[in-house]
């Protein structure tokens, strides 16, 4: 049996050597320019450009000698590395919302992923609640700072309403009419405030 990820984890590999760590983070911030899926990301690559351009002239002055300039680049490299990493999570963030392309989405951004979880979890499942009226709805959850709207259609996907919002990727839906077959959808926007948006489900509520 082929067991499938949950979901993607990027991986950076970044270099101890700062001439190569400078050479590695503007390759990335090449390929995160000429990436058309990537919006919006945080931190922006302007910002880690200029963070970039920091630690390079102080590789140079390292280089050149005097007192606390060994110092000072190590702080510029360390400023790189978590700016790197940073950016790296937003790419793992934008990339899960579509796992079937996920991967390949890292991969343009210039990095790496690794295996996940061997158990495969649906990007959006709806099932019944445990009271009449009410159903459970679950999306991957998109990051620890997303808003999560929860759509509903009574009149068989025609229409949708805003049935509630939380901040959780999990919950349950009250108050919906017993018997009939409602459609569902999740909109969720992370940090990064870019809007995702779930398959549609329908479910015959209990």
């Amino acid at each position: 049996m082929t067991r499938r990820q949950n979901r993607v984890f990027v991986v950076l590999k970044l270099p101890q050597s700062v001439p190569a760590l400078i050479t590695t983070a503007r390759a990335i911030l090449d390929r995160c320019r000429k990436h058309a899926g990537l919006k919006n990301p945080k931190p922006s690559l302007a910002e880690v450009t200029a963070l970039v351009d920091t630690l390079s002239r102080a590789e140079v002055d390292k280089q050149l000698g005097g007192h606390g300039k060994r110092d000072a680049r190590d702080h510029a490299a360390d400023n790189v590395r978590e700016a790197l990493q940073a950016l790296a999570k937003c790419v793992e963030t934008q990339a899960n919302r579509n796992l079937a392309t996920a991967e390949s989405f890292v991969a343009e951004a210039g990095m790496s992923t690794r295996a996940g979880s061997s158990r495969r979890k649906k990007p959006f499942t709806v099932k019944p609640g445990p009271v009449p009226g009410s159903v459970i709805v679950e999306v991957i959850a998109v990051d620890d700072a997303a808003l999560y709207r929860w759509f509903c259609s009574l009149d068989g996907g025609k229409t949708f309403k805003q049935w509630t919002s939380t901040a959780q990727s999990k919950t349950t839906l009250t108050g919906l009419p017993s018997g009939v077959e409602v459609h569902f959808y999740c909109e969720a926007t992370g940090r990064d405030g870019v809007p995702w948006t779930s398959e549609t489900l329908t479910l015959r509520v209990k």
